[in-house]
């Protein structure tokens, strides 16, 4: 009985934990060299660090502390119109470390944590004009640093269940402007202003289950909650009132006036997925994934900056207020994303062994044809993954603080984005007329996992 109930509480975690936070890089490029150049196929078979991130009951698994290092460089080549639009790589550290299971009366709990560091800036955003040409998978949705920290149980033998939170802390604000005059009362005093934020933290919850019904068969499940944070960019401008001044007399042209700007964009996302996974697992010789993706691309809303401009004083007499028209919604779809991968043993001595990993992924295209309101481009991709690990055996005996072997793993992955083309619908909203898109993702790395 208490073993169905925490499992209960590891699924339902989700549902408490709010599930709009910011977007993960790990969601378009992944979490560990070998895991990558398996294609991702493998929420059934994870079972060291990188649990934390594909399905976290496998964080169950690892006997000794556990501890990972390593680095990727993922570098996009957008094209629109034969135009490479230049989209900046994205590079960084991957790092965690997972501690062996210890007991709690007949269930077993593992944790750890796992971060990604990017090596350009802690986080980028961008409010991109609605119109404007733009994949919205491979921009600055993926420059931002990822913590995480998990947790895992064993319930029986043949299931183990766990859940992992991912922080960010999201800042608001914006400036509030004074403008004075240049006038003979003003002399000494200048325009200033100042700038105001906040900061609160967002969560990103994921959960997962994997089941050995059989020595060489694996079932994994996981969910991950909806990637988005909201950005609002308040700014006031407050303008003194306004003179000519002839001689010494004053003559007003401009009563005291309130420029109230109060902007908002909704960026960092990245749908929400549950994800299905079979592993054929024969030991080290050969393991086989397949995994299965729904992902909801339906929920993303307008990544355009929106909003309203308020004039109060002598201003408003001037300028007419602003309509403030609601953009239409981007229109994305759900898709279903498959997956395989595997692994083989392809050479063994008595220090080391080799293995040879690949996988491919096909993912459909979840944007709507470009209409001149909405120019958000997505397009079907196949990705295909390769890469080898390198593992060194009886190290134990020379370095007597390893516990077990060291791996060295390395991944190359190329996604093919194929190309894609839509007429111009508007003429009067739309100013880049015909679009033909097309591109490619190179994503390399490399990871060093060692037991102590």
């Amino acid at each position: 009985m208490p073993g169905i109930l925490l499992l209960l509480l590891v699924l339902l975690l989700p549902l408490w934990v709010p599930a709009r936070a910011p977007a993960n890089p790990l969601e378009t490029f992944g979490f560990g060299s070998r895991w990558v150049a398996m294609g991702g196929a493998v929420t059934a078979l994870v079972d060291d660090v990188a649990s934390i991130y594909y399905n976290p009951a496998g964080l169950i698994h690892p006997t000794s502390v556990e501890l990972m290092a390593g680095y990727f460089y993922a570098d996009p080549h957008l094209v629109v119109n034969d135009y490479d639009i230049e989209e900046d790589p994205v590079s960084g550290v991957v790092a965690g470390f997972a501690l062996p299971p210890f007991e709690i009366g007949p269930i077993k709990m593992g944790g750890g944590a796992a971060i990604h560091v990017p090596d350009k800036r802690v986080a980028r955003t961008l409010a991109i004009p609605y119109d404007q040409p733009t994949f919205v998978r491979y921009g600055a949705r993926n420059q931002r640093m990822v913590v995480m920290t998990p947790f895992a149980f064993e319930i029986f033998p043949w299931l183990s269940v766990g859940a992992t939170v991912s922080m960010f802390m999201r800042t608001s604000g914006g400036p509030d402007f004074v403008l004075r005059e240049d006038r003979p009362e003003n002399r000494g005093l200048w325009s200033e202003g100042s700038i105001s934020t906040s900061q609160r933290p967002s969560f990103f919850p994921s959960a997962g289950v994997q089941v050995r019904p059989l020595d060489w068969l694996r079932l994994g499940f996981c969910y991950r909650g909806k990637n988005e944070v909201l950005y609002k960019v308040p700014m006031k401008v407050h303008i003194e009132p306004l003179y000519i001044f002839p001689g010494n007399n004053l003559f007003p042209i401009l009563g005291e006036s309130l420029i109230d700007l109060n902007q908002h964009v909704y960026s960092f996302f990245a749908p929400e997925e549950f994800s299905f996974g079979f592993g054929f697992d024969l030991g080290d010789t050969l393991k086989i994934g397949l995994d299965l993706t729904l992902s909801r691309w339906g929920a993303l809303r307008q990544p355009a900056p929106e909003g309203a401009t308020y004039y109060s004083g002598g201003i408003a007499q001037l300028v007419p207020a602003n309509p403030n028209y609601p953009l239409p919604p981007p229109g994305y779809s759900d898709v279903l994303t498959p997956a395989v991968g595997a692994e083989i043993k392809a050479l063994s001595f008595s220090l080391w062994e080799l293995f040879v990993r690949a996988g491919y992924r096909y993912r459909p295209n979840p944007a709507p044809a470009p209409s001149g309101w909405n120019n958000f481009l997505d397009n079907e991709t196949h990705i295909f993954s390769g890469g080898l690990g390198l593992q060194f055996l009886r190290l134990k005996e020379r370095l007597k603080v390893i516990d077990g072997p060291v791996r060295l793993d390395l991944h190359g992955q190329y996604s093919w984005l194929v190309e894609e083309k839509s007429r111009e619908i508007n003429p009067v909203a739309d100013a880049y007329g015909d679009l033909a898109y097309r591109g490619s993702v190179f994503n390399g790395g490399v990871t060093l996992v060692i037991d102590f």
